[in-house]
């Protein structure tokens, strides 16, 4: 903070001598920023050796890709100037293969480009293994539409004639990425003929399995599963290959075969991390195969992992409901008062008190918090620290000690509260609801003793007269509304998509032009991020999916993510089957997942928000 003000009030010789105090200290979290900020006082001042091994140490000990990418072009830059341009075009690949994606990186890339025109010096090219380390973080970073690009470029230069196996696998690859498939099936039909002893080959027969099935090429994609099967046994690749296999068996109504499809997959996945979603799988075949005593032997012993598996209570609720259509009432009620005893506030024990009135009492999972003065005394430096900067109200700076302290400490599950609570101290809400999302989520579903602050982070109740307002207007369950836009937004006003969904209730802005035009109402894109606007144009659209789905709230939450057409579509293929099995037969992950997320939300903000109604409508009164 004292080298930080230094600078501001224009002294930077005085702040530099307390940034390199911290940069010698190998304890503080503040090391990397410090010699970040050494380097760049060394620029302005033309100390290019210091620079040079200040730039080489950020690099060593940083992980953040950003500011290292930024500090090597500032060094490309400075050889540049000194025509030292072999080094200078060295740093600016190594830059931009750091991080094709980001903006630093493409800055990179613009940089190399521009090279020639910019310097007069003709820089080297990219190197084979250089594009083979780019093609291999554009696919990790799901960058296919440009990874297709770079990939074409070379395919019309002759002189990449000879990478012509990596160019043709990537192909294929990123046109399955962006879900042209036809044209992925016929590049990579040609790299297997091609290229028999590929060390792509593995992936290239996946992906041309996983192409062919969805281009209805059941053969093809059988046969070469099969092949994947054979040539790669016990590999990775194979298993997904099983996996896909079972998906397709599935999808074309044949879930006996997708059930022994799902079994091999299975076997092949005990003991790493996807042993539960292939048992998981393995249950659910089974049991849209009306093999009920086998579908209970499966989820049974999914159930059996406890909560070492995120399937818990899944695995649970299906048991139960296996069970009692095998007869074996008392397992099946002992399921269900496990799992209403263990996740009261679940999405499937809110299914199970429709089925089943409970009569089992709550197991307590109380969150323990770590005090004060708990963290003052726990041996932890960086503990001490973070109490000293609670007690200081310095969030921003507190979370720089929290790593640390939770590495020192053994991740205290208490000391993850922490870095929930101070980021919303921070005035960051979702990253508060993120931190809970992702180390304390089993909280959110059990019963007991929470901090405060805990429900006002994972349910917040943002802009309730509006919402109330116009669910009165439309004659809409408020509850409901308040858990869809939680799910779609978690009442952040100013948030976008990656797909271009806008605000509170994640409109995308061609449906609310239309919505708006349909209601009497101006459109402006940019008023999709004012909570006022967008809840009116969004509420009208539900009020619209609710009379269009004749008031089937699951349809109605099915078309708001997926689309109309595909509600339709699965309701005219399996509409009749009961709701908790109509919702598990969605092919679309994310759609299942929105729906049973809302559900569980409403039932939650009703529990939390009892009131709220009839507050509101006294005020209206008043």
């Amino acid at each position: 903070m004292r080298a930080s003000a230094l600078e501001r009030a224009g002294q930077t010789e005085l702040a530099a001598k307390h940034w390199l105090d911290l940069a010698r200290s190998p304890e503080t979290v503040y090391r990397s920023d410090a010699i970040y900020r050494l380097a760049e006082i060394a620029r302005a001042s033309g100390n290019l050796d210091s620079l040079f091994i200040l730039v080489s140490d950020y690099g060593r000990i940083s992980t953040d890709i950003p500011a290292t990418q930024r500090l090597e072009t500032m060094i490309s830059e400075i050889l540049s100037e000194l025509k030292r341009h072999s080094e200078a075009v060295d740093r600016l690949w190594s830059v931009y293969l750091s991080g094709p994606q980001t903006t630093e990186g493409k800055q990179a890339k613009y940089l190399l480009d521009r090279y020639r025109i910019n310097y007069s010096f003709i820089p080297r090219k990219q190197t084979a293994p250089e594009f083979e380390l780019e093609l291999d973080k554009l696919d990790r970073s799901s960058g296919f539409n440009y990874g297709l690009t770079r990939v074409r470029e070379k395919l019309s230069d002759p002189e990449w004639k000879s990478c012509e196996d990596m160019l043709l696998f990537y192909e294929g690859r990123f046109l399955s990425g962006i879900r042209h498939n036809r044209d992925a099936l016929e590049v990579l039909t040609k790299h297997a003929e091609r290229y028999p002893a590929s060390p792509y080959r593995d992936r290239c027969l996946y992906h041309l399995a996983r192409c062919a099935y969805l281009r209805d090429k059941d053969d093809i994609a059988i046969s070469t599963i099969e092949q994947l099967k054979d040539e790669f046994p016990g590999t990775g690749a194979a298993a997904d290959g099983l996996s896909l296999l079972g998906l397709l068996h599935l999808d074309r109504g044949r879930p006996e075969q997708a059930a022994a499809s799902y079994q091999r997959w299975y076997q092949t996945r005990i003991g790493t991390k996807d042993e539960s979603e292939a048992l998981w799988r393995v249950g659910r075949a089974y049991w849209q195969a009306a093999d009920y005593t086998n579908a209970a032997s499966a989820f049974l012993l999914l159930a059996g992992f406890g909560e070492r598996s995120d399937y818990y209570p899944v695995a649970l609720y299906w048991a139960s409901r296996a069970c009692s259509i095998n007869g074996d009432s008392t397992r099946a009620d002992s399921l269900v008062n496990t799992l209403l005893s263990r996740f009261p506030y679940s999405y499937y024990s809110t299914l199970t008190r429709c089925l089943l009135p409970p009569d089992s009492e709550l197991l307590p999972q109380n969150l323990e918090t770590l005090a004060l003065d708990q963290l003052w005394n726990s041996g932890s430096v960086h503990a001490r620290k973070l109490a000293l900067l609670n007690v200081l109200r310095i969030p921003e700076l507190a979370l720089r000690e929290w790593n640390e302290a939770n590495r020192e400490l053994g991740s205290e599950l208490g000391l993850y509260w922490w870095k929930a609570q101070l980021h919303l101290w921070a005035g960051n809400r979702l990253e508060a609801w993120r931190v809970i999302r992702n180390g304390l989520s089993r909280y959110i579903t059990a019963s007991g003793e929470r901090p405060f602050d805990f429900y006002r982070i994972v349910y917040p109740l943002d802009y309730d007269p509006k919402i109330i307002h116009l669910a009165n207007q439309y004659n809409l369950d408020p509850y409901f509304l308040f858990a869809l836009i939680c799910q779609e937004s978690h009442y952040e006003e100013k948030i976008i998509s990656g797909a271009g969904a806008i605000g509170l209730m994640q409109l995308m802005p061609a449906t609310a032009k239309q919505q708006a035009k349909e209601i009497g109402r101006p459109f402006k894109e940019g008023d999709l991020y004012q909570a006022e606007h967008n809840l009116e144009i969004g509420i009208a659209h539900v009020a619209k999916l609710f009379e269009e789905f004749s008031g089937d709230s699951v349809l109605v939450l099915a078309a708001y993510n997926a689309g109309r057409s595909a509600a339709q579509a699965w309701f005219e293929e399996f509409g009749d089957l009961d709701r908790d099995e109509f919702i598990e037969n969605i092919p679309y992950r994310e759609t299942r997942l929105f729906i049973k997320n809302i559900i569980e939300h409403a039932a939650a903000y009703r529990r939390l928000y009892p009131d709220v109604i009839k507050t509101q409508q006294s005020k209206g009164t008043e």
